[in-house]
């Protein structure tokens, strides 16, 4: 897997490794909606929930390196899958459709930052 370089991403002046701990993992994790549709790594959230806590752990340190140092190509996978949210609305309106199904460890990512 190739990986892209990326500078270290800071929010409001706070650097966000700080962030990057197993317990806000693990409450994210924990966060996560069961019985939703898998992204384009075929992993469901009911995969990490019930994960070895030894997978959060690594989790920890891929999310440092990706801060500070590369980002997986992998993070930037999505499925795009067209359904519609409220069929009495518009189909030419864009936000009438649902979003794009992306890796459960990106969401995880993501929801720390």
């Amino acid at each position: 897997m190739q990986a892209t370089p990326a500078s270290t991403i800071t929010s409001n002046n706070v650097d966000v490794s700080q962030l990057v701990t197993v317990e806000m993992i693990q409450r994210c994790v924990s966060g996560l909606s069961k019985g939703k549709a898998c992204g384009p790594d075929e992993l469901s959230a009911e995969h990490l929930i019930y994960a070895h806590p030894s997978l959060i752990v690594a989790l920890s340190r891929l999310f440092k390196l990706i801060i500070h140092r590369y980002v997986p190509d992998g993070f930037g996978l999505g499925t795009i899958i067209p359904l519609v949210k409220d069929k009495c609305c518009s189909f030419n309106d864009l936000d009438n459709y649902r979003a794009t199904l992306i890796p459960i460890v990106s969401k995880v990512f993501e929801s720390l930052c």
